[in-house]
């Protein structure tokens, strides 16, 4: 695992969990721009994490949400999902995917930063405007696995805690049981049938088809190899097969493909779908 140390932006790796410090983790959506590994990598364009005047180009998130760790937690490490795995190596995304939901789950504190929110918003306004952040496949296990979570408006500034937000932005809006995002909640997810766990995904997009799938790894506790470039079904019907092997959950079972010579009389789930949601 590859980690942020919080005053000076250089990576530092850590091979065993026992040698893992304690450490932030950040939640956000992707932006147009973003630090890749290979740019923090690159001694030159690294800005001054001691700086008072934070950097304005694409440094600007990495910069803040170390300073966020370092001068909110009292935390020297961070990580973050741009730069802190190559994904030029297939090994190592594979690796990183199916190991996401335990680093979230072992960070002291995940920054989940808004960056389309100014401030906490009222009562009557939280259905004219969702942050994008609870329509992305990727922060769904961001919103359950982590002990601690944190919201950040675009201005850098606590706006509340899971708990207190989950309350505002109800059941419609998270499209989750508010049980689960208790105290205490993330332990309670066996809980809860397959269907009812794929169903919290159901309104959640993600750039390429196959994340839908792979994002939902660690909210099952199952692992796979990532294959970019299969498609989205069959992704999830591997998803699918893994599931099983490990759960007598009859649920998993509960859509039928259309009636036709190429579905007539079989029973199979396409996980993720809005058509299986729906019934």
């Amino acid at each position: 695992m590859r980690l942020i140390r919080c005053n000076t932006l250089k990576l530092e790796t850590f091979n065993n969990d026992d040698q893992v410090p304690p450490f932030a983790i950040l939640s956000h959506c992707w932006g147009t721009v973003e630090i890749t590994f290979a740019d923090i990598m690159n001694e030159p364009d690294r800005p001054d994490p001691e700086s008072d005047i934070g950097p304005t180009d694409k440094w600007e998130k990495v910069w803040m949400a170390a300073k966020t760790a370092k001068e909110v937690y009292n935390l020297e490490y961070i990580w973050v999902d741009t730069c802190c795995i190559d994904k030029s190596s297939s090994a190592e995304l594979t690796e990183a995917i199916n190991s996401m939901w335990n680093w979230y789950w072992h960070a002291d504190v995940c920054i989940a930063f808004l960056s389309d929110v100014i401030g906490m918003p009222k009562l009557e306004d939280v259905f004219s405007f969702i942050s994008r952040w609870f329509t992305r496949g990727w922060t769904l296990q961001e919103l359950i696995a982590p002990a601690r979570l944190d919201f950040f408006d675009m201005t850098w500034t606590k706006i509340g805690d899971r708990a207190s937000v989950s309350l505002l932005w109800s059941d419609e809006v998270c499209n989750i049981d508010r049980r689960v995002l208790a105290d205490g909640g993330r332990h309670r997810l066996n809980e809860f049938s397959a269907a009812t766990r794929l169903s919290w995904a159901s309104k959640r997009a993600t750039t390429r088809g196959e994340d839908r799938a792979y994002s939902l790894l660690g909210i099952f506790g199952v692992n796979m190899t990532t294959l970019y470039g299969e498609g989205y079904e069959r992704a999830f019907l591997r998803l699918q097969n893994k599931i099983f092997k490990q759960s007598a959950d009859q649920s998993i079972f509960a859509w039928q493909f259309p009636s036709g010579p190429a579905g007539l009389g079989r029973r199979r789930i396409l996980l993720g779908s809005a058509k299986f949601m729906e019934i």
